[in-house]
């Protein structure tokens, strides 16, 4: 897969700022934008599983990195490596009191997907 099948999304592009449910039929996904109202309209993660080697997903909960080190866990492997970040609790003087993310769901895991089959390509 080359550079050109990822394609670019810009804040001024149309579908940017659209809600997934308008930008076409095949486009069903809830946006993580906002968490639906019920835990029956959405199981809380969104995955894309290309091969058996490369699996990427988006959650509305708290990453279990437990559950995701044992995922890749391997006899194959000598070490799973995390990398655990922290917010701090203020930026440029102004008290920080919530994270927010959004993303265009399909193209979000189309390119970590992308990612992660180029890393796993490149290694030996």
């Amino acid at each position: 897969m080359g550079a050109q099948d990822v394609p670019p999304v810009s804040p001024s592009s149309s579908s940017a700022t659209k809600p997934l449910e308008t930008i076409g039929e095949a486009t069903k996904m809830p946006s993580l934008e906002k968490k639906p109202a019920t835990a029956t309209a959405f199981t809380g993660e969104l995955s894309r599983q290309d091969e058996p080697n490369v699996y990427v997903s988006l959650t509305y909960d708290a990453l279990d990195a437990t559950a995701q080190m044992a995922r890749v866990k391997s006899a194959k492997a000598g070490a799973v490596v995390l990398f655990a970040g922290t917010t701090r609790d203020s930026f440029n003087a102004k008290t920080v009191t919530h994270l927010s993310y959004s993303t265009y769901t399909p193209l979000a895991l189309k390119t970590l997907s992308h990612i992660a089959r180029t890393l796993l390509q490149s290694t030996p």
